[in-house]
C-alpha cells in the first residue's frame, strides 16, 4: 500500500522543476523499489499561474519502478557551458533513453560576410532585364520584363560575360560552432504542467562506485511524443533541449541559460521546430506548403516571382489556386496549433534561419519553403478570409528579419505572444534584441514584475538614445505594478494588441537624442518642450476590446468620428494659415498622406479631403450617415483602425490633434527630446507628471516646435530604405527636385563634426536618425550634434524638465 498525504506546509528538501519526481526515502516492497516524490514547488508555479492552484502544499507518493530520479550536477562555468542530450537509439515504443555531457560554447562574434549589390549588379545587365536580390539577399534572380509584367526568371546573368563573383556568393555555411560537435536544437511547445501529463525519460548516470546505472527524469508529454518524433532507430542523436539541459530547480543557472539561448540557437548545426504529433491532416499541410514553396522566390525588396523553370504562377495575387477543401483546412489546422503563438519560438525559429525544418509527427518542411508559402497564400486575392486571418500570426513571424527589424517592433512581438511565466515576456526574445541592449539585462526569475519590466524600458532608453518605446508603452491601461512611463506587456496582452497599431512618425524631435535620468524612486527626468493644454476633448472612438468584432468597432468608429466635425469646417481656417478643411482632413489620418510619404499606399490629399464615399467621416456625404463596410478599401480602413479607441482634442492655442481615449482636459501635450511622437502628460502630486500616451498634434510636425516651420517651398518626405522595411526623412524642394538629408533650417556643421554617409538602418539603430563624426577622434553619435539641449536653449527653445512617475 501507498501511503497519500497531504500537509500545509513543505519541508525543506531538494526539488527539481524539470523533474518533479525527487526521491526522498526508499523502501523495498515484494522485491519492488517504491520511492517517495514530492511535486517541486518550482516548475508547479507556472502551473499555478494557469490553473490558479497552489501546488506547494501537496505532496504525492507515486511508484518508481526500479529507477533514483536524475541529479542535475553544476555547470562547471554556467556563463559559459551547456549541457547536451544524446538521444539514444530505439524503436517508437521503446523508453526514451538519453547521455547528459556537459560543453562550452564560446559566444559567437558577428561575421561580416561580402554582400551582393544590386544596383552594381543592374549596371552589368542588358536593356530589358531587371536584377532582384532573393530575401535572404544570398542570392541574384534575373527578371527579363515582358509585355504582360510576368518576367521570365533565371539564376543565370544573361550576359555569359559577366563574372559570377558579382552576382553570386560562396556559399555562405553557417559560422561553424564553437562545440566540437555538431548538435540540434529543438523548438517545442511545453503543454500543461499538470502531473497527470507527465511522462520520463531514463537517463544513463554512474552510480558513486563509478558503475553505469538508470536514472530517472520526469519530462512533459509534448516532449515524449517530440522525441519518439525526434529519435532515430540506429544512431544516437546530439541534442540541446530547455526542459532536460537546462537545470530549472537552480534559478541562478536558469537566468545565466535564458541569456544564452541566442548563441544556442545561432550555433545549432539544426533546429528543429516540431508542431505536434503527425496526422493525415498535418501530413496533407506540409505537402501543400512544400508544393506552392518550391514555385516562387521571394524579393529582398518585397514582393514574388515564379522561381526559375516553374509554371504554376502561385506569385500572382489574382490566380486561383487548384487545391481542395480538405487540403485548405488542413493547412488552416497546422498553422493554428499552439507553436505559432508562443514567446519563446520565435527566437528559436529567428536565429536558426535557414537551418530550421518544420516537423509535424515525420512530415518535414525547411523554414525557407515554408516562409514562401506562408507569404504566397497572405497575398493571394482567393484565400478565404478565415484562413488569411490564421496565416497573419505565421506570416508576421516568417517576415521579421532580427537583423534589421526595428528593436520597438521585436519587443512588441514577443509582448503579443503567450506564455506561462510572465517575465519570460522580456526574457522570452532576448537572443533577438542587439547586444548592447541585453548586456544590461540579467534574467532573474526572483526578481518583481515590474523590476523586470523597468529594466528592459531603460535599457532600450540608455541603448538607442531614444523614447520610441513610450509609444508601445503607453498603453492608458497600466497596472500598479509599474510607472506610467514603462512598458508592461502583461497589461498590454490582458488588453489586445489594437492599443499599438502603428502610428505615422511625425520627426518632431527632428534628429535628437533624449536627454533623461533615471532615479531610484522609480521617476524618470526627461528634456522636452510644452506645446499646449488640452481645451475640449470630444466622445472617444470605443475600443476593440470594447466591441463584440472588428466590424463592430469600424462601424462605430465612422459613427463617433462623425460627430467630430468642427463647425465652420469649410470656411474656417486653421492657426498656421492652412484651410480648417485640409487642417481636419490631414489630423484625422495623421498626415499619412502620398504628399509626405510618395512611396506609400496612402492617398492624396485631394482624395482624402474629398471624402467621396460611403462611409465618409466628413463633409457632405458623411451627413447621410450611412455606413457600408462590405466595399471598404485599404485606404479607408487604416485610418479608421487608427482612429479606434483614440480621441479628438483641442488646445488653448487652437491646435487640434487625435489623442488616446483616456485624454482629459488639463493634460499637456510635449514634445521630448529623442521621441519623434508628441505626448500626452497629466501633472501629478509635487509637480511629477504620468504618461498618458501618444498623440498626434497638427502643424507641430518635422521639427518645427523646435526649429521652426521650413522655409518654402521645402517640405519632409518620408521615403522607404532599399530593403522597403524602414522610413527615412529627407528633405524635398519641389520646386528644383532637389531631395537631401541636410535640413535647411539649421547652420553647417561645426568643422569638428562630420557626416556619416546615408545607409539602411539596422537592429542597432533607432528608428529615425542619421550619423555624426568627431573628426577628431572618430567616434560615431546617430544624432544631431546641432540638436543639443545647449543648442536648442541658444536658439531660444524654453526647454523643461518633466518628472514621469
Amino acid at each position: 500500500m501507498v501511503e497519500k498525504l497531504r500537509i500545509d506546509s513543505v519541508p525543506d528538501l531538494p526539488t527539481d522543476p524539470v523533474d518533479p519526481l525527487n526521491s526522498t526515502s526508499a523502501e523495498q516492497l515484494g522485491g519492488l523499489q517504491v520511492t517517495r516524490v514530492i511535486f517541486g514547488r518550482t516548475i508547479h508555479s507556472i502551473n499555478d499561474a494557469v490553473h490558479g492552484i497552489e501546488c506547494n502544499s501537496i505532496i504525492y507518493e507515486t511508484m518508481l519502478w526500479g529507477y533514483p530520479a536524475y541529479e542535475y550536477l553544476p555547470l562547471q562555468n554556467p556563463d559559459r557551458d551547456i549541457r547536451l542530450a544524446i538521444l539514444l537509439p530505439g524503436k517508437e515504443d521503446d523508453e526514451i533513453k538519453l547521455r547528459i555531457r556537459h560543453a562550452p560554447l564560446d559566444t559567437l562574434r558577428a561575421a561580416q560576410p561580402r554582400k551582393l549589390v544590386v544596383e552594381e549588379i543592374q549596371d552589368t545587365l542588358p536593356a530589358g532585364w531587371k536584377a532582384h536580390l532573393t530575401l535572404d539577399r544570398e542570392r541574384c534572380l534575373f527578371l527579363r520584363e515582358r509585355a504582360d509584367g510576368e518576367g521570365d526568371a533565371q539564376w543565370e546573368h544573361p550576359d555569359s560575360e559577366v563574372e559570377r563573383s558579382i552576382y553570386t556568393l560562396e556559399d555562405s555555411a553557417h559560422p561553424a560552432s564553437t562545440l566540437a560537435a555538431e548538435f540540434h536544437a529543438l523548438s517545442y511547445v511545453w503543454g500543461t504542467p499538470s502531473w497527470f501529463h507527465r511522462k520520463r525519460a531514463l537517463v544513463e548516470s554512474s552510480s558513486m562506485a563509478g558503475d553505469v546505472i538508470w536514472t530517472q527524469l520526469s519530462i512533459g508529454q509534448n516532449l515524449d511524443l517530440a522525441l519518439r518524433d525526434l529519435r532515430d532507430p540506429d544512431e544516437p542523436r546530439t541534442m540541446w533541449i530547455d526542459a532536460i539541459c537546462i537545470n530549472q530547480a537552480d534559478i541562478a543557472e536558469r537566468g545565466r541559460q535564458v541569456k544564452r539561448m541566442g548563441d544556442i540557437y545561432s550555433q545549432a548545426s539544426q533546429v528543429i521546430v516540431w508542431l505536434g504529433p503527425g496526422s493525415d491532416s498535418a501530413d496533407r499541410a506540409v505537402d501543400v506548403l512544400k508544393h506552392i514553396g518550391s514555385e516562387v522566390e521571394l524579393l529582398d525588396r518585397g514582393g514574388l516571382s515564379s522561381s526559375p523553370g516553374k509554371t504554376a504562377f502561385y506569385h500572382r495575387a489574382d490566380l486561383q489556386m487548384g487545391f481542395t477543401d480538405d487540403q485548405w483546412k488542413s493547412v488552416q489546422q497546422l498553422v493554428t496549433r499552439p507553436w505559432f503563438s508562443r514567446v519563446w519560438v520565435a527566437q528559436e525559429a529567428l536565429l536558426g534561419g535557414s537551418r530550421v525544418i518544420v516537423q509535424s509527427g515525420r512530415s518535414m518542411v525547411s523554414w525557407d519553403l515554408f516562409h514562401r508559402s506562408i507569404s504566397t497564400l497572405y497575398q493571394n486575392h482567393y484565400i478565404a478570409p478565415d484562413l488569411k486571418s490564421d496565416l497573419g500570426r505565421p506570416r508576421a513571424l516568417c517576415d521579421t528579419d532580427p537583423s534589421r527589424e526595428a528593436t520597438k517592433y521585436i519587443i512588441l512581438m514577443g509582448a503579443l505572444r503567450f506564455c506561462s511565466e510572465p517575465r519570460d515576456l522580456v526574457y522570452g526574445f532576448l537572443g533577438l534584441l542587439p547586444g548592447d541592449l541585453t548586456a544590461h539585462i540579467h534574467p532573474d526569475y526572483s526578481a518583481e514584475l515590474g523590476a523586470v519590466y523597468t529594466d528592459l524600458t531603460l535599457a532600450y532608453i540608455k541603448h538607442s538614445r531614444r523614447l520610441e518605446i513610450f509609444d508601445i508603452a503607453a498603453s492608458g491601461y497600466k497596472s500598479d505594478r509599474c510607472p506610467s512611463w514603462v512598458f508592461d506587456p502583461y497589461s498590454l496582452q490582458n488588453r489586445g494588441p489594437y492599443l499599438v497599431l502603428e502610428w505615422p512618425g511625425q520627426f518632431c524631435a527632428h534628429f535628437s537624442e533624449c536627454q533623461v535620468q533615471d532615479n531610484a524612486s522609480g521617476t524618470l527626468d526627461i528634456v522636452g518642450l510644452r506645446v499646449a493644454k488640452v481645451r475640449s476633448i470630444k466622445v472617444p472612438v470605443p475600443g476593440f476590446c470594447e466591441s463584440k468584432t472588428e466590424e463592430d468597432a469600424l462601424r462605430s468608429c465612422i459613427r463617433t468620428v462623425r460627430g467630430w466635425e468642427p463647425e465652420y469646417l469649410c470656411t474656417g481656417t486653421y492657426i498656421n494659415g492652412e484651410s480648417l478643411l485640409e487642417a481636419y482632413a490631414r489630423t484625422l489620418i495623421c498626415d499619412n498622406l502620398r504628399d509626405r510619404a510618395p512611396d506609400s499606399w496612402c492617398p492624396t490629399l485631394q482624395r482624402w479631403q474629398g471624402q467621396w464615399h460611403t462611409n465618409a467621416l466628413f463633409g457632405d456625404l458623411a451627413k447621410e450617415n450611412q455606413v457600408d463596410l462590405s466595399n471598404l478599401t485599404r485606404q479607408e480602413e487604416a485610418p479608421l483602425r487608427m482612429l479606434v479607441g483614440r480621441n479628438f482634442f483641442s488646445c488653448d492655442n487652437e491646435f487640434m490633434g487625435i489623442g488616446p481615449g483616456n485624454i482629459k482636459c488639463g493634460d499637456i501635450i510635449c514634445i521630448l527630446l529623442g521621441h519623434e511622437n508628441p505626448v500626452v502628460l497629466r501633472e501629478q502630486e509635487r509637480g511629477t507628471y504620468s504618461l498618458v500616451g501618444i498623440c498626434y498634434l497638427h502643424g507641430v510636425s518635422d521639427g518645427t516646435a523646435l526649429l521652426g516651420p521650413l522655409p518654402k517651398p521645402w517640405v519632409v518626405h518620408r521615403h522607404l530604405d532599399a530593403g522597403r522595411q524602414h522610413m527615412k526623412c529627407l528633405f524635398y524642394n519641389p520646386d528644383t527636385g532637389v531631395l537631401r538629408e541636410e535640413d535647411p533650417r539649421l547652420d553647417p556643421l561645426p568643422n569638428e563634426w562630420e557626416r556619416v554617409p546615408a545607409r539602411d538602418r539596422t537592429a542597432e539603430d533607432p528608428e529615425i536618425f542619421q550619423g555624426f563624426r568627431v573628426v577628431a577622434t572618430g567616434e560615431v553619435i546617430k544624432s544631431d550634434p546641432r540638436l543639443s539641449v545647449e543648442s536648442l536653449i541658444k536658439r531660444g527653445i524654453n526647454l523643461e524638465t518633466f518628472s514621469l512617475t
